[in-house]
């Protein structure tokens, strides 16, 4: 196969005309990446499984909407980021917002205390994060989490990047504020 194959206007331009297994070839190429946006928004591994094959089958159905002007990467960041923040309203509206820690590998050579510290480090920074505007957490885990370019991020959630940069200036600020209250809470000042 070559370059141009698998290329992804290549492939979006065959899946356009139903070659299923173009898309198939686009479903592998970026699911590690899909997966990685959907867990930074749910932290929770399943979770992130069922709303990266959500996000595939929405792109799907609406590849005849998909302006080839665009990255496709960026087009399908943008449809699992809006279906994170879907489950993540649905969740709180229902009362039961998931914030279990991030999975973090503890390092077998590391003394017992200082994993439960990190857990319990990840265990409130996900608890800010959850408890931020949505605004702010996109941004903040598209930039800071995601290690997405302010292009990507301007070009995936239609803001220009002055506003995508005050966003993230405001969020960053928020954060911090709420983590030096934690700090009260903990104990930890």
């Amino acid at each position: 196969m070559t370059d141009i194959a698998t290329d992804d206007y290549a492939l979006v331009k065959r899946a356009m005309q139903g070659s299923k297994e173009s898309f198939e070839l686009l479903v592998k190429k970026h699911q590690n990446r899909i997966c990685q946006t959907a867990y930074s928004f749910l932290h929770d591994y399943d979770a992130s499984l069922d709303a990266a094959q959500e996000t595939f089958m929405k792109a799907y159905k609406a590849l005849d909407r998909f302006n080839p002007e665009f990255n496709f990467l960026t087009w399908l960041s943008r449809i699992c980021v809006n279906h994170c923040l879907d489950m993540l309203r649905r969740a709180r509206t229902a009362k039961t917002v998931c914030t279990e820690n991030m999975d973090l590998s503890p390092d077998t050579s590391a003394a017992p205390e200082n994993v439960i510290d990190k857990k319990e480090t990840s265990s409130r920074i996900m608890e800010i994060v959850q408890s931020m505007p949505a605004n702010y957490r996109t941004v903040l885990i598209l930039k800071d989490l995601q290690d997405l370019s302010f292009g990507e991020i301007s070009e995936m959630l239609d803001i220009n990047n002055s506003t995508l940069r005050w966003r993230l200036h405001m969020a960053r600020k928020l954060f911090k504020n709420l983590w030096t209250q934690k700090e009260v809470v903990y104990g930890k000042h």
